[in-house]
C-alpha cells in the first residue's frame, strides 16, 4: 500500500461505529441474534461539505475514487453525493487496481442507478459479495444524462478519470464518493482523509 501525506489511521473494531458516524447506514448494525456486531466502516476522503459539483456533460466519461485498505474487507455500499439533477441516471461500478496503481478490471460490472433526491445517494452492493484486500476504485460512469456530483477543488490524490476510452488518468480535485465496508477480523487499518 502507498502511504500518502494523509497518513494511516489505525482503528479497533470496537470503535468502528464511532468512526463511521451517523452517515453510515450499517455502522450500528447489531448483527443477527446470537452473532457479534458487524464491524462496518465508511471510508471517506472528503470533508462532508462539497464546494462545487461536476457532471458528465452528456459525454462518454468515467470517473472513479480510489480507496486503500490493508486488511480484507467486503464492500457493502457505494455512496455518491448528488448535488443537482436527481432523477438522472448513471452507472455505478467497482474496479480493482493494476500493478501500477490505476483502475483495472471490474470487480462489479457497471449497472444503472437513478438517485431520487439530492444529498448522499446509497447504492447497496452487499448481495454481490465483493471482497477487496488493498486498493480498489468506486466508479461513476456516463449514461449520457447529467446528474451533478459533489466536488471540491482541493486535490486529495484519489480522483481518476477516463475520457472517450483514452485510458485512466489522475484527476485534480476531490470526488464526494465513499464506500461502506465490512472489515474482516478484529482490527482494521484504513487510510482516511477525515474522521467522520
Amino acid at each position: 500500500m502507498i502511504i500518502t501525506r494523509l497518513g494511516l489511521w489505525i482503528c479497533l473494531a470496537s470503535a468502528l461505529a464511532l468512526i463511521a458516524g451517523p452517515q453510515s447506514a450499517g455502522a450500528d448494525n447489531p448483527g443477527k441474534p446470537g452473532e457479534p456486531a458487524r464491524p462496518e466502516m465508511i471510508i471517506s476522503y472528503d470533508d462532508g461539505s462539497p464546494d462545487d459539483s461536476f457532471s458528465f456533460n452528456r459525454s462518454f466519461l468515467k470517473y472513479s475514487n480510489m480507496f486503500d485498505v490493508v486488511r480484507p474487507c467486503q464492500v457493502l455500499e457505494l455512496h455518491y453525493y448528488i448535488a443537482q439533477n436527481p432523477g438522472q441516471r448513471f452507472n455505478a461500478a467497482i474496479l480493482d487496481s493494476t500493478l501500477s496503481g490505476e483502475p483495472g478490471t471490474y470487480l462489479l460490472d457497471p449497472f444503472e442507478v437513478r438517485p431520487g433526491s439530492t444529498g448522499w445517494f446509497v447504492v447497496d452492493v452487499s448481495d454481490y459479495a465483493i471482497e477487496v484486500e488493498d486498493r480498489f476504485f468506486v466508479s461513476l460512469e456516463s449514461l449520457f444524462e447529467d446528474p451533478y456530483f459533489g466536488y471540491d477543488d482541493e486535490d486529495n490524490g484519489h480522483a481518476w478519470g477516463e475520457h472517450f476510452l483514452d485510458g485512466w488518468v489522475p484527476m485534480q480535485g476531490t470526488y464526494f464518493v465513499r464506500a461502506l465496508v465490512l472489515v474482516e477480523g478484529g482490527t482494521c487499518f484504513i487510510e482516511m482523509a477525515t474522521e467522520l
